[in-house]
């Protein structure tokens, strides 16, 4: 009797400690497997995600409402400053002449209040997946997890087909960028325009609607085939001042980024395609080099 009632509390110790340690072991394989999923392209676990598929939607919906509100308000600021160095003289300006200052304010602060809007846009994002909230901004916003290599491999990609739809087009029909023209001359010095196409366009734009609005929607029934065409929809949409042709092109370019977001699991490509499109378009204009 002595020696099992001292055996019985060894065995009952191996038998907590065989299923202590296979809990342990489920346990890891699980935390190994979401891990897993969160890396690969498009998987999120739940725990990424503090917004609804929809509520995402709405979320970038009154983003580009808030981002607007700010572009009106920093022109209402531009054109406060350009009445204050008229002073006395805008007391004589009749309602037209009124109407082409307000032309004349766009026209200048251009730079300036595109600037702002970029900014505001990209704040909005971070705010909304900051991690006080219980986001992993890295996995919502697929910029974290790919190693150098894989994301140069994916860019080169992405830059060679967005390149291709345009170079075809070119090659059958006249596109008329003289509404692109107009809009980058508006965009002030060559330095800012390169600065506001090279880099606030790209990260502004890729983070709303290939990170965070992509994500969200590939949580609904839609999928990622879905989230690449609505995103792209809408991402043409923002650039409704173009050309009917060139928003058609656009659109191409915005499945491609799309595809290569999903496929890449990385929003890193897209943003440096994105870059080096606008970058070629920026060459056309202000070096009048012949992209393609």
């Amino acid at each position: 009797m002595e020696n099992v009632t001292k055996k019985r509390p060894i065995v009952r110790g191996r038998q907590f400690e065989s299923n202590y340690s296979e809990d342990m072991s489920d346990f890891s394989r699980k935390t190994e497997l979401e891990d897993g999923m969160s890396a690969a392209p498009g998987n999120f676990t739940t725990s990424d995600f503090r917004w609804s598929p929809w509520e995402t939607v709405l979320w970038t919906i009154l983003t580009a409402l808030i981002t607007f509100g700010a572009l009106f308000l920093a022109f209402f600021f531009a054109l406060v400053l350009k009445a204050l160095q008229l002073g006395e003289a805008t007391q004589d300006l009749s309602s037209d002449d009124y109407e082409q200052l307000m032309i004349d304010v766009a026209l200048e602060s251009a730079g300036f209040l595109t600037l702002v809007q970029f900014l505001v846009m990209i704040a909005m994002v971070l705010l909304l997946t900051r991690p006080k909230l219980g986001y992993n901004r890295g996995t919502m916003l697929a910029v974290r997890g790919k190693s150098l290599a894989a994301i140069a491999v994916w860019s080169v990609l992405a830059i060679v087909f967005t390149v291709i739809p345009s170079a075809l087009l070119e090659a059958f029909v006249e596109v008329p960028y003289e509404d692109v023209s107009d809009w980058m001359w508006m965009l002030g010095p060559a330095w800012l325009g390169v600065i506001l196409l090279v880099v606030m366009a790209p990260l502004g734009e890729e983070l709303l609607f290939r990170g965070f609005l992509f994500g969200g929607l590939m949580q609904s029934r839609l999928g990622p085939l879905g989230a690449i065409l609505v995103t792209s929809v809408l991402w043409s949409v923002i650039h409704i001042q173009y050309d009917w042709m060139i928003v058609g092109v656009i659109f191409v370019i915005g499945i491609v980024l799309g595809a290569v977001r999903w496929l890449s699991g990385s929003l890193w490509p897209p943003i440096v395609a994105h870059g080096v499109m606008n970058a070629l378009a920026a060459a056309q204009f202000y070096g009048g080099f012949e992209a393609y």
